[in-house]
């Protein structure tokens, strides 16, 4: 069976952020990964991470370690 999520780049993350209210700017999604608060993708496309809907509640995590999102949020229910 193949299962089908929805995918992001990091600017993509970051609009989907943003339309629910939180500002998130596509650097900030790569300072997650960069500074390893958030496991790589396992997707890439050229020098673009490919981010699955499934591994937004880790991104959110980090980002929030970061300050950039609140701590208790939970977009990605």
């Amino acid at each position: 069976m193949i299962e089908i999520t929805e995918m992001f780049t990091t600017t993509g993350a970051a609009q989907h952020y943003t339309v629910q209210g939180y500002p998130v700017k596509s650097w900030q999604i790569r300072r997650a990964y960069e500074k390893g608060l958030a496991a790589e993708p396992k997707l890439r496309m050229g020098r673009y991470r490919i981010i699955s809907s499934v591994d937004l509640p880790a991104l959110e995590k980090a980002l929030a370690q970061l300050g950039y999102l609140p701590a208790d949020l939970n977009t990605a229910a």
